[in-house]
């Protein structure tokens, strides 16, 4: 075949000139010519590139819809790593998916990697096409389920997985039931849409973890909250004989002891081993606007004056004075952030403590007047991001 035509075919393919490379193959260019490793062949190109009329001429021409090297990607794999529905569409129907080579990864890994990493609808519809044609992870490769968890997915990820008919009890290289990836994860609506399929609650990892234990010591509530409602046995002891509620008890959960069944709980502690590190921070940098950092000071404000000096110690067990100081604070010390838009404050964990006891006094304690302009719903608002930003 003449060099230079086919030369010219992938000068109008990078140029996505449609009429070029109609010209160019009835000239006799080589439909398979290579732009080289990275890019691929004409066909690959294109299919990367989304460019449906130029895909359909190329394989009208002859183009090969697969690739005989390993390390160079298919024109599938380019029109999935692309998010290219209508292209990945034309390939499979032609029969790209069994020109695959052998491949630890996939095609159906790259397509959840892609939903993973920009995820957009076209990037999604790719993954339920793959899943139409029958795609399945090669031998050696990660689950479907398993790799979306881990990839943290969207929850719609997993929908989707699991009605095409995915294994909701799974299980990673290790051992781990995909339950428990989520459960540690804190992805209570992966955790949700798992054992509503059907995945066993009480699955344990190879120490004898259930997902509910994890989930305990994490201090992941919406999730020990799912998972106790599909009927998690909080009895079931893991291989040194713990068990979720000794657990909540000896890293101090409160809450979750609550939501165990326990009616009184105090600091009282256990012995017992551990999973994970216990992190808590000392300080914190607070970041907003001037309008902000006053609303802020307006609301503790107005919560001392509220609740008088000897009420809001009792309350809240902190001292008049160091919220009064951080109301100065608030009003007078942020300071514009270099390269940025907002201002910054550093904290220590004590006084953002005064900041979440005065949030949780006005928006759950006795009924008062709230501050000017400020509704009790705002306040149970602010006080719910506070709080779920610092635990």
């Amino acid at each position: 075949m003449n060099a230079d035509v086919s030369g010219r075919l992938l000068d109008a393919v990078k140029a996505s000139d449609e009429l070029g490379v109609e010209r160019s193959l009835a000239l006799g260019a080589d439909p398979n010519a290579s732009l080289g490793r990275t890019h691929g062949s004409a066909l690959a190109f294109a299919a990367g590139n989304g460019d449906l009329r130029i895909v359909r001429l190329l394989l009208k021409g002859g183009a090969d819809i697969g690739t005989s090297d390993p390390r160079i990607l298919s024109p599938l794999r380019h029109a999935i790593k692309g998010s290219h529905p209508a292209v990945t569409r034309l390939l499979l129907e032609q029969g790209a998916l069994d020109r695959e080579p052998a491949d630890p990864d996939g095609v159906l890994a790259d397509a959840l990697s892609a939903v993973c990493h920009v995820p957009q609808a076209p990037a999604l519809e790719i993954v339920r096409m793959l899943l139409a044609h029958g795609a399945h992870p090669q031998p050696g490769s990660r689950a479907s389920l398993v790799g979306a968890v881990e990839l943290r997915a969207a929850p719609a990820v997993a929908r989707i997985l699991v009605e095409a008919g995915d294994d909701p009890n799974q299980r990673r290289g290790d051992g781990t039931p995909v339950l428990v990836l989520s459960a540690r994860r804190g992805d209570t609506a992966v955790v949700d849409q798992l054992l509503q399929a059907g995945a066993d609650v009480d699955a344990v990892d190879a120490k004898g973890w259930t997902a509910l234990m994890h989930a305990v010591e994490r201090d992941e509530q919406d999730v020990v909250s799912v998972l106790l409602l599909a009927g998690a046995d909080i009895e079931k002891a893991n291989a040194d004989g713990v068990t979720a509620k000794e657990l909540a008890k000896g890293w101090q959960r409160k809450r979750i002891r609550i939501l165990l069944g326990e009616r009184v709980v105090g600091m009282d502690h256990a012995q017992i081993p551990r999973s994970v590190m216990g992190i808590r921070a000392t300080g914190y940098r607070l970041a907003g606007d001037h309008g902000t950092f006053g609303r802020w000071a307006q609301v503790l404000g107005h919560a001392v004056k509220d609740l008088g000096s000897e009420e809001w110690e009792t309350h809240t067990g902190r001292s008049v004075d160091s919220a009064i100081a951080l109301v100065r604070r608030f009003s007078g010390e942020p300071q514009p952030v270099p390269n940025a838009s907002w201002y910054a404050l550093d904290v220590t964990a004590d006084e953002l403590s005064i900041l979440r006891a005065a949030l949780l006094e006005l928006a759950y304690g006795s009924p008062g007047a709230m501050p000017v302009d400020v509704s009790r719903d705002e306040i149970i608002d602010m006080y719910e991001e506070l709080d779920r930003r610092i635990n």
